[in-house]
Parts: structure tokens; C-alpha cells; sequence
């Protein structure tokens, strides 16, 4: 997308708690703008998804969520890419998919290139003066916890950005194949980019959980709103088998994984109905019967 976009905020600044390591830090800006010279100077390869889940080569004059990769990442990187946001998007009501086709969309990038291969996350790119410098000057290069934004694996603000080895869910997937943090991270890009009717809800439904403390307490799940919403999106798709960082919303009141996306869905909306609401509206129109067919592995 070419020009000036303002992001939608579902908070200011950074989160105040650490991701669970070695996983994405999430990155939301208030008033979030991006000059037109800097979006003009990146150049990708692209696919794109059509509101119903087609994918194209092609820009089309239709609505769509653009998928980028770096020239480094191969298609097959890119094509799984896309596919990912294929099952995601095919079942969604069009105020929702309109909404995100107004982002910039999702991005891979390979290891040697970081996040910061995207415009939006220049500012993070690690130099050679602030190598393994965190303080002053060079703060901007680190998370609060000191770590290098360039060895994150994925991040969101205008465009959610992602490892490329996160995405082929190979051998040096720093996940190991327990979880599809492409999903995660384009769960945040559509809670940032519903109607902000839904985002309300998502909101009072955290509101909710807090008071009544439906999920396990002092985990990435109930940090806050956001990471609520991501990674109840990973449950709702069957996307993660993770159980140290979900709350329980994976493990349909087991100490394990659910065995089957139906039986998540099922426990997920007699245990947080609300949440469940908005996740039944953005990714379904209300039809969670419809399968998404997603796995941890693409």
C-alpha cells in the first residue's frame, strides 16, 4: 500500500512483560505513520489474498491482503505464506477483511536480513556502533528486555512481519514445530485492523477474564488484551501445542492440547463465550463449524 497510514491502536508503546523466549515480541504503535519515500524504497515479492481465501500473483483491483517476502525467501516460503492467510481470511465477513486489507499486510524475511528488511521496523535495525549495545543511544535496537530486535522472530504493527523458518516450519524453526507464530502475529493484524465495534469486545471480554480469572494468571495469554485475543486465535485454528504460554485456552481443561480444532472451539465457548463471540465473528461470520484446517506446521 502506497502513502500514509494511521494504525488503529490497541495500545500505546511497548508491552511491560517479556514474550516467551524465543518467540515474537509484539510492537504496536499509537498513531502509527510511515513516510511515503521510505514505503517507496522497499521492493518484494508479493502474492495476494482475496476476500474467500484466493490467492493471485497478480495485483488485483479487488480488496485484497497483500503477502510480501524479502528476494531471500524462497516462493515456497512465500506461497506457504499466503496459504497461511488463505485459511485464515477465507471464512471472514467482509467488514473484517476490508479492515485488514487497509494494513500492510504480512511480511517474511530470513535471518540474515532481521524484521528490519521491512520499512516499517528500519528503526529497529541493529548497527555496528550499537553491537551489543542496549543503553542510550542504542536503546532503540533492543526490546525492555535486552535483547536485539534483529533476533526476534516476529512482530506487528502496521504489517505483522515473520521468520522465514517460522513459516516452512523447518529445522531451524526456533519454535521447533509447537507453534505457528504466523498465526499469531496475523491475529494481532486483525484485531488492529476490525471494526472497532469488535476490538471493543475483545477488550470488556479481558475485562472480564481478569475479574474472573478464567484462564491461568500470570502467563503471555492474560498479560494483556492482545496477547489474549493472538493467542486464543492459535487455539481457535489448532495453531500451537504449547501449553507454557496459552492459559489453558489450548487444553479444553486438560493438562494437554486439545485432540481436535472442534473440540477447542467447544471449550473455548463454554469457557470464555465472550471471547469466543468476537473469534466466531472475525474468522468464521459465526459458522465455527466451518474447519480452518491449520496446523502448527503450514
Amino acid at each position: 500500500m502506497i502513502g500514509t497510514l494511521v494504525l488503529v491502536a490497541l495500545a500505546a508503546g511497548v508491552w511491560a512483560i517479556p514474550p516467551p523466549r524465543p518467540e515474537e515480541y509484539d510492537f504496536l504503535n499509537q498513531n502509527y505513520t510511515l513516510p511515503l519515500h521510505i514505503l517507496k524504497r522497499a521492493s518484494f515479492k508479493e502474492r495476494y489474498v482475496l476476500q474467500g481465501g484466493a490467492v493471485v500473483s497478480s495485483k488485483p483491483s479487488a480488496a485484497h491482503i497483500v503477502v510480501s517476502a524479502t528476494h531471500r525467501c524462497s516462493d515456497q516460503a512465500l506461497d506457504k505464506a499466503a496459504h497461511g492467510v488463505s485459511l485464515m481470511v477465507r471464512h471472514m465477513p467482509y467488514e473484517v477483511f476490508y479492515g485488514v486489507s487497509r494494513s500492510h499486510g504480512l511480511g517474511i524475511f530470513t535471518q540474515a536480513e532481521s524484521m528490519a528488511a521491512y520499512p516499517e521496523n528500519y528503526n529497529l535495525a541493529d548497527t555496528p556502533q550499537c553491537r551489543g549495545r542496549c543503553s542510550g543511544s542504542c536503546a532503540h535496537t533492543c526490546t525492555f528486555d535486552g535483547r536485539k530486535w534483529s533476533s526476534i522472530a516476529g512482530l506487528t504493527n502496521s504489517r505483522s512481519v515473520v521468520l522465514d523458518h517460522v513459516v516452512m516450519c523447518d529445522r531451524y524453526d526456533p519454535y521447533h514445530h509447537n507453534d505457528n507464530i504466523l498465526v499469531h502475529e496475523f491475529g494481532h493484524l486483525v484485531m488492529g485492523y476490525m471494526p472497532s465495534q469488535w476490538r471493543s469486545k475483545i477488550n470488556a471480554a479481558y475485562s472480564h477474564e481478569k475479574y474472573a480469572r478464567l484462564w491461568k494468571p500470570g502467563v503471555y495469554a492474560t498479560a494483556n488484551s492482545a496477547e489474549y485475543w493472538a493467542e486464543a486465535t492459535e487455539a481457535f485454528f489448532m495453531a500451537t501445542t504449547r501449553t507454557d504460554v496459552t492459559g489453558g485456552t489450548n487444553m479444553c481443561g486438560t493438562s494437554h492440547p486439545c485432540s481436535t480444532e472442534a473440540q477447542a472451539r467447544s471449550y473455548l465457548s463454554q469457557h470464555d463465550p465472550q471471547l469466543f463471540d468476537v473469534l466466531s465473528y472475525a474468522y468464521t461470520n459465526h459458522h465455527p463449524e466451518l474447519p480452518g484446517n491449520i496446523k502448527v506446521c503450514l
